[in-house]
């Protein structure tokens, strides 16, 4: 989604779309200036706030969720509008791409410079050994990062500073649904990203739905230069899909509660439609 807003702005001709990647924790001041630039030249400011190592301060979602909300009145009180959406991944989809990404794959900068994970051999044993329950959950509620509530020993670097126990930062499911349902404007599923996100947020900054219908995926690891080849699901057991299937429940229920109450009927647009009134 980044790479498809970031192209968005790169190729565009009036030089009022801009894209930024923000790697750090958004201040009320940085709120203000994004308002303010759009405000003052009918600019489309475009955002995407990215969880990257070592970021100790950056908040989770839900921690973001009065932020959002307060940015979004000050844009309604300078009549620009605001649109705050993020994604949920498939869960069993998410823990094998979470492995492969941060444990397995050849990263493109140092991973001293980014990835504070372990690196390991693509197998259901280190696979297992590296897997953290209900992970997406733990990373919108309290640890964006996902170093809290790892393992020490996939850590690469000292483990991070923590109370006894890591409990803690089991998923918040009450607050994270807070966060979701009543901070964001959208939520995406992966399922549905080429037949509704992608198209709806082309249809927001072009107008143009199909351009979003249109964007080819993308897979790491299928595309590697390097033929660096990650897990794939059909290399677990049926014992590892269970361990899966039973660790990411709360997962799962956010995701399909998403699905179910994200629509883009919601929003008073079919997907087929070229002008949202």
């Amino acid at each position: 989604v980044g790479k498809m807003l970031h192209e968005i702005s790169m190729n565009d001709k009036t030089g009022s779309k801009f894209f930024k990647m923000v790697r750090k924790k958004v201040e009320w001041e940085d709120c203000l200036y994004a308002v303010d630039l759009a405000a003052s030249g009918r600019n489309l400011i475009m955002l995407e706030l990215h969880v990257e190592y070592p970021a100790p301060d950056f908040p989770s979602l839900v921690e973001m969720g009065p932020l959002l909300q307060r940015w979004r009145s000050e844009a309604y009180e300078q009549n620009v509008e605001f649109f705050a959406f993020t994604l949920l991944r498939e869960p069993v989809a998410h823990t094998i791409s979470f492995f492969n990404f941060f444990h397995v794959g050849l990263p493109l900068l140092p991973p001293e410079y980014w990835n504070p994970f372990t690196k390991l051999v693509p197998s259901e044993e280190n696979f297992l050994r590296s897997f953290v329950g209900n992970r997406q959950c733990k990373m919108l509620g309290s640890d964006p990062e996902s170093t809290l509530s790892a393992p020490d020993d996939v850590i690469r670097v000292d483990p991070p500073a923590a109370p006894a126990s890591k409990d803690l930062y089991d998923c918040r499911i009450d607050k994270v649904y807070d966060v979701l349902f009543e901070s964001m404007d959208w939520v995406g599923t992966t399922e549905r990203l080429q037949n509704e996100t992608l198209p709806l947020l082309t249809k927001l900054v072009l107008n143009e739905p199909d351009v979003g219908r249109n964007v080819k995926p993308f897979k790491v690891f299928r595309n590697n230069a390097k033929g660096f080849k990650g897990l794939q699901k059909d290399d677990l057991s049926q014992r590892a899909m269970s361990r899966i299937k039973q660790g990411t429940q709360l997962d799962q229920q956010l995701y399909k509660d998403v699905a179910r109450n994200f629509t883009l009927a919601g929003l008073g647009w079919k997907r087929n439609d070229s002008i949202h009134e």
